[in-house]
C-alpha cells in the first residue's frame, strides 16, 4: 500500500510494518558503522588480509546489502529516510506539498506543508 492512496486508518496500520522496516535499518546502520571501526582497527594493526578482517568485510558487505534492501523496501512503500535525521522517515503525502514524517518511536505521523 503506497502512501498516496492510504486512508488515515491505512497509515495507522501501517505502522506495524514501518516499524519493523526502520527497526531493522537503524539496527544495521549502527552495526555498519561499528563493523567498519574493528575493521579499521584490524588493518590498522597490519592485519590486512588475515580472516578476521576478512571475515569482519563480509559481515560488513551483507549487512549493507540488506540495508539496501530494507531501504528499498521504505521505498516502495512511499517512504524515504530523512538526510538530515537519519532516524525520521518521510513521504510525500497526497496533497499538494503535504508531507508525512515520523521516527520509529512515534505512535503518529506529523503532517506538515513541505518536505
Amino acid at each position: 500500500m503506497r502512501l498516496q492512496q492510504a486512508s488515515p486508518e491505512a497509515l495507522a496500520r501501517m505502522f506495524p510494518l514501518l516499524r519493523s522496516i526502520a527497526k531493522e535499518v537503524v539496527e544495521r546502520s549502527y552495526t555498519i558503522v561499528q563493523l567498519e571501526d574493528e575493521t579499521r582497527a584490524l588493518e590498522g594493526a597490519h592485519a590486512t588480509g588475515s580472516v578476521d578482517v576478512l571475515e569482519l568485510v563480509s559481515r560488513l558487505a551483507n549487512h549493507k546489502r540488506e540495508l539496501r534492501h530494507s531501504v528499498e523496501e521504505l521505498r516502495e512503500l512511499g517512504w524515504e529516510r530523512d538526510p538530515e535525521q537519519p532516524l525520521r522517515f518521510r513521504s510525500k503525502g497526497a496533497g499538494a506539498g503535504e508531507t508525512f514524517t515520523w521516527s520509529p518511536e512515534d505512535s503518529f505521523f506529523y503532517r506538515s506543508a513541505q518536505i
